[in-house]
């Protein structure tokens, strides 16, 4: 028995003696240099882009494609919505001011006030009231709510620019494939018309003894 207990102390012993591992996360930041994104930014592409392509083509079905495309109207719809609320929310931390008009006939009474030729009589009245009113923005709600909405509309702009850039890409990459499209076509056609002739000079060959059909 003093044999199995002491290899159980012993081995109890080497386990309190080993440290455990550590349990932090072994995160490292990420530098931006390893995104590609250390370098200075592109200057972004004019709209008439397309002109590039020196292809009259292009340069009538471009800005069809971009003006109508369902994706930039609603993101350019949005934008216009939250350009006004900006405007209705900078307008409400400016002094309000309004005019209430009104006219009418009446019958002035002659026993008042209003002597004659006056009273007694059917004369137009009218009046016109002023309001001045102006909301102090003490505690800042209306300041935040302007803030909001500014970044509301600053984020609708970055949507249309977004929409614009991809619809770009994409009609760009549609124009690039099809010219690379006509160009393995034009490729294949020589390439046909290079192996006949090549056919047609071994048949040659062969119907002079020179080839076997094999090589045909």
């Amino acid at each position: 028995m003093k044999k199995p207990l002491a290899a159980l102390m012993a081995s109890l012993l080497l386990s309190a003696c080993v440290a455990t591992p550590p349990t932090d996360p072994q995160v490292s930041p990420v530098e931006a240099g390893t995104l590609g994104l250390d370098g200075m930014p592109s200057a972004p592409a004019s709209p008439p882009w397309w002109t590039a392509f020196h292809d009259p083509q292009v340069d009538r079905l471009a800005p069809q494609v971009i003006a109508h495309n369902p994706s930039l109207s609603a993101a350019m719809a949005r934008l216009r919505a939250a350009q006004s609320q900006l405007s209705v929310n900078q307008a409400e931390d400016l002094p309000q001011v309004t005019l209430d008009g009104q006219e009418q006939r009446v019958l002035f009474s002659k026993d008042y006030i209003i002597p004659p030729p006056y009273g007694g009589s059917y004369r137009w009245y009218g009046q016109v009231l002023g309001n001045l009113s102006w909301n102090l923005d003490f505690w800042g709600k209306q300041a935040a709510l302007i803030d909001k909405a500014r970044g509301t509309a600053q984020a609708a702009a970055l949507d249309v620019e977004a929409a614009r850039l991809a619809l770009s890409g994409a009609f760009a990459q549609a124009y690039i494939d099809l010219l690379l499209n006509y160009q393995n076509g034009d490729i294949a056609d020589a390439t046909v018309s290079e192996r006949e002739g090549i056919v047609k000079i071994t048949q040659g060959r062969v119907d002079a003894g020179l080839e076997n059909a094999s090589a045909l």
